[in-house]
């Protein structure tokens, strides 16, 4: 199986390849950027790097090189200013992202590809990318909260003193002030938090509002984040190529009603079963009423965000 990172020369392209090669998944991985100097020296860097993996790795300028991957990550894409909101990213990004899309559909995909869009606002970019590449339903999808789940399971494990391993807790909605944990199914160890003696009602709260800030913490920190959504576009591709149809919270085009959800024609990120072609069913979680209202008022503000995109 193969794979291309488009826009691979940027931080968050070259850390998914790393990351990529390190999890053993694909025997050749072609990394995209228009950056002929910099995708060089990029491509070089992770051969010396990744010496002892048994994988090809090339460097390209072209999209034309991705034509037969079996699964194309786009990287691409300028990251989130501080107080910057969703719809203000997607308009800084949408512009790139359309003349990629063109390109892509100039030269054609394998219809059995699937298309992981690692690019923000993924909730906004995704049914764009679903509509341009015209590809079965489910083989286009965006990372949606992938990466607030594992920071809430991080952030869970420091408060208890655990590691996240332990942890287990869903995230959906939007990357951001959008975010609605899951907090009606987390569980530590297999016990539903709420049951254990050391979890505080107050942890909640601290534990959302510390999600919710680390991107503008990491960007202040370190000048943005990649490592951590590096390691959750891989789960994603790890879910595709070896078939798990486990469920993440990806975010598709879904234009049926989800009743349990009470939701129709979203594209929020929602637990859903992934696997080797890409996004499929929706499971439909019993929700508490504060998580089901939450999650209506973030497809609302999507749904405008998605018209104002389209002026």
């Amino acid at each position: 199986m193969n794979a291309a990172v488009i826009g691979g020369a940027g931080r968050l392209g070259s850390a998914v390849i790393a990351e990529l090669v390190r999890r053993n998944l694909f025997t050749e991985i072609t990394l995209i950027d228009g950056q002929a100097e910099l995708c060089t020296a990029e491509i070089q860097d992770l051969r010396d790097a990744c010496a002892n993996q048994p994988v090809r790795l090339h460097a390209a300028t072209q999209v034309n090189f991705a034509t037969q991957s079996d699964i194309i990550i786009l990287a691409g894409g300028v990251s989130a200013q501080p107080n910057e909101s969703r719809l203000e990213l997607g308009r800084r990004n949408l512009t790139p992202f359309c003349r990629l899309l063109n390109e892509l559909k100039e030269v054609g995909l394998k219809s059995s590809t699937v298309v992981i869009i690692a690019t923000e606002p993924s909730e906004l970019l995704t049914p764009l990318a679903a509509s341009f590449l015209e590809l079965p339903t489910g083989q286009v999808f965006g990372l949606g909260t992938m990466i607030d789940a594992r920071r809430l399971r991080t952030s869970i494990a420091e408060k208890l003193s655990l590691t996240a391993k332990d942890i287990s807790i869903s995230a959906i909605g939007a990357h951001g002030e959008a975010l609605v944990p899951l907090w009606s199914g987390a569980t530590a160890g297999g016990a539903p938090l709420s049951s254990l003696k050391q979890w505080q009602g107050v942890m909640q709260s601290e534990v959302e509002a510390s999600v919710k800030a680390t991107d503008e913490m990491l960007l202040y920190g370190k000048g943005g984040a990649w490592l951590g959504p590096a390691a959750a576009t891989a789960d994603a591709a790890c879910a595709v190529a070896r078939d798990e149809r486990v469920i993440l919270p990806v975010s598709q085009s879904h234009d049926f009603r989800l009743p349990k959800y009470d939701l129709r024609r979203t594209t929020l990120a929602l637990p859903t079963i992934v696997g080797q072609q890409g996004a499929g069913e929706v499971v439909e979680f019993k929700l508490w009423p504060r998580e089901q209202s939450a999650l209506v008022r973030a497809a609302r503000n999507t749904q405008n965000d998605l018209k104002a995109l389209a002026t």
